[in-house]
């Protein structure tokens, strides 16, 4: 009799939210003055109530409860000296190396004004007719510059090495190959079900939930792989199954978290002696690299599921501006020398 999913509901948290979200409680209820606990709790339940995603909510706690312990006072008694201080103890803390804003000094520091706002208007939201509290009037937040290089994205051949080192472990090589092809956002590839899978004679598509909506997306390269890991899924023929399960004996048919796909992903990186930096957003920002060579913006924005207005493919066109030169002197015929630099592109 063929094994079930351990999967109790059609949708899971492959962050974990729900237990992150428990655990930072108990440690506010543990670190934080009476006080301080009871406000950090009415905050929680005003994002309930909005409501805002737990994903969301995970963040601006863990963030509260470090910066509450970082003021080390009562909120009822800051004053605008203290939050200029817990700014400053932010940027020295968290900026990148060159001392300029990174997007953990960025999003504490969002996070901060927003927390304050609410603490004395009642309103998470900016009242445009209205001025910010006296305590964070002071507080800048500056663009994070864009760190993400070319040479530091994925290439075919560190692609094929993460396939080898994958060895016979099917799950990993069709999550590998499958993640790079789509560009999808960790979330959105790690909570797909079988169901979400559709083959047809072009190759596949999967039907991913994003941010913003659901969206189509096309899959050709990784098909093969996706084929021989679906043959051997212990749990093919239950539509609402994760497409990705845990294989080790303890949690063997529960959904991949990210913890363990991070996990798992640095062990065939390490394995495959690649000397870059290796995540699992990296892949998406890798394959929008590549799209850029030959998609317009609003492809870029439709594939990826980014809002109409989004600035994001301006990044990664950005990245590729240089292929400029290569299609002007492809018009005029030149053969110009092969480049040293990687190339994405992930030969179909």
């Amino acid at each position: 009799m063929p094994l079930k999913s351990k999967s109790k509901s059609k949708d899971w948290d492959v962050h974990d939210y729900e237990h992150r979200i428990q655990l930072v409680h108990q440690k506010a209820r543990a670190e934080l003055s009476k006080r301080n606990y009871q406000l950090f709790s009415d905050y929680d339940k005003s994002m309930v109530r909005i409501p805002l995603a737990k994903a969301t909510r995970s963040k601006h706690l863990t963030t509260i409860l470090t910066e509450t312990k970082m003021i080390n006072k009562e909120w009822k008694d800051v004053l605008r000296a203290d939050i200029d201080e817990l700014v400053y103890k932010i940027m020295e803390t968290y900026a990148d190396e060159k001392g300029q804003e990174s997007n953990t000094s960025y999003d504490m520091k969002k996070i901060l004004r927003i927390f304050y706002r609410w603490y004395k208007t009642g309103n998470r939201n900016k009242n445009p007719n209205e001025p910010e509290p006296y305590e964070v009037q002071g507080i800048v937040l500056s663009k994070v510059k864009d760190k993400i290089v070319r040479e530091d994205l994925l290439t075919d051949v560190d692609l094929e090495k993460l396939l080898v080192a994958c060895a016979e472990n099917q799950r990993d090589r069709a999550f590998i190959d499958v993640h790079t092809e789509a560009g999808t956002r960790p979330g959105e590839t790690l909570s797909l079900r079988i169901k979400d899978v559709k083959i047809d004679e072009h190759g596949a598509i999967i039907n991913v939930i994003g941010k913003t909506n659901a969206r189509p997306v096309r899959l050709i390269r990784s098909v093969p792989n996706l084929l021989a890991y679906l043959q051997n899924h212990f749990d093919k023929n239950n539509p609402d199954a994760p497409l990705w399960y845990m294989i080790d004996p303890d949690d063997f048919g529960r959904p991949m978290t990210y913890y363990a796909t991070r996990a798992m992903l640095l062990r065939r990186a390490k394995k495959a002696d690649l000397p870059k930096k290796v995540y699992l957003n990296l892949f998406r920002h890798s394959e929008a690299t590549r799209m850029a060579n030959f998609m317009t913006e609003a492809q870029l924005r439709k594939r990826h599921g980014w809002t109409p207005t989004s600035k994001m493919p301006a990044r990664y066109v950005h990245l590729v501006n240089s292929d400029v030169e290569n299609a002007i002197f492809e018009q005029y015929g030149i053969k110009k020398k092969q480049s040293k630099k990687p190339h994405v592109s992930w030969k179909d």
